[in-house]
């Protein structure tokens, strides 16, 4: 029987109307060696003293305060906070099944993995949720660090390409940090996170509960959230090329991906400072020695949108 210490680290900012579900979801876990530190983003509404009084009830929690800074930057402050072997992220508006961290830890050890990835679920609300009928027969499967970068670009996006709902060791975050301050700090680090683990585990079961909360940060348009995103998107690109070549069809994939988002982020801006920013990126990631590559539906539709920018 393991008894490794887990640290559960919870960004919190205005998100009074669901933090209860949400903390009441690491505290019933049925792993119990768990710290739970939350970390109060600023916020203004009632947050804070919520937390404050599941604090004083379970000596496992620990509240930490910042100026308001993003969950970028809170996630960081709960890292470097941690004691835990192993790290996994909680939003503030998400539920955790209550056997997810004793079913994630478990794979962890007996398959000595760095990363476990658990497959997620939608909610559109936080009561009534039954987890006892949640099926209990799943597979795990072992995947390549090449197989879950080629998922950033799938229809399991979502679930390989952000950090909640996975369990990870904690020495993978050495030299590894969400880019402060910045929105989409996911897609920031998932691909180097990736990139650092020896063996990669994804469970095919609903662990996580994703809250659609249509008034999180990432479904807010502004134009900080777009430029994050296209910053984010062009990062990992030169990444993907610096190390795996032009060549390579994971980079042409995310060539691809990048081309379209920051073609469809221009589309959404109205200031000129802000849409040449995305033009910009646009043209150090177009390059038409690859049309033969990719789509090449998509690239006549770069070539049509980039001589109309022009003009």
């Amino acid at each position: 029987m393991h008894n490794c210490l887990v640290s559960i680290i919870i960004p919190v900012y205005n998100s009074e109307k669901y933090l209860k579900y949400c903390i009441e979801s690491a505290i019933n876990q049925s792993y119990h060696n768990i710290e739970i530190i939350l970390i109060n983003d600023g916020a203004k509404d009632n947050s804070e003293q919520i937390c404050k009084e599941y604090a004083d009830k379970d000596k496992r929690i620990k509240l930490l305060n910042q100026k308001n800074s993003g969950p970028a930057t809170a996630r960081n402050f709960g890292i470097m906070n941690s004691h835990g072997k192993f790290i996994m992220f909680l939003d503030s508006d998400d539920i955790l099944h209550t056997d997810a961290i004793k079913y994630m830890l478990d794979i962890m050890l007996s398959k000595q993995s760095d990363i476990v990835v658990a497959d997620y679920c939608c909610i559109k609300s936080h009561n009534n949720i039954d987890f006892i009928n949640t099926k209990h027969d799943f597979d795990i499967t072992e995947i390549s660090k090449t197989e879950a970068w080629e998922n950033l670009f799938n229809d399991k996006h979502m679930v390989f390409g952000t950090v909640w709902g996975v369990l990870f060791c904690s020495k993978i975050f050495e030299n590894i940090r969400f880019p402060d301050g910045r929105t989409y700090e996911d897609t920031s680090i998932v691909h180097l996170l990736y990139n650092k683990s020896n063996k990669i585990f994804f469970v095919n079961k609903p662990l996580y509960y994703y809250f659609e909360n249509l008034n999180s940060i990432t479904h807010t348009i502004s134009e900080k959230n777009i430029i994050d995103s296209v910053i984010a998107s062009e990062e990992r690109t030169f990444w993907f090329k610096k190390e795996l070549g032009k060549s390579n069809n994971i980079y042409l994939k995310s060539v691809r991906l990048h081309l379209v988002h920051t073609m469809h982020c221009y589309r959404q801006l109205s200031r000129e400072e802000t849409k040449k920013m995305v033009l910009k990126s646009f043209d150090k990631i177009f390059d038409i020695t690859l049309i033969n590559k990719i789509d090449k539906d998509i690239i006549k539709e770069c070539i049509r949108f980039r001589i109309k920018t022009i003009l």
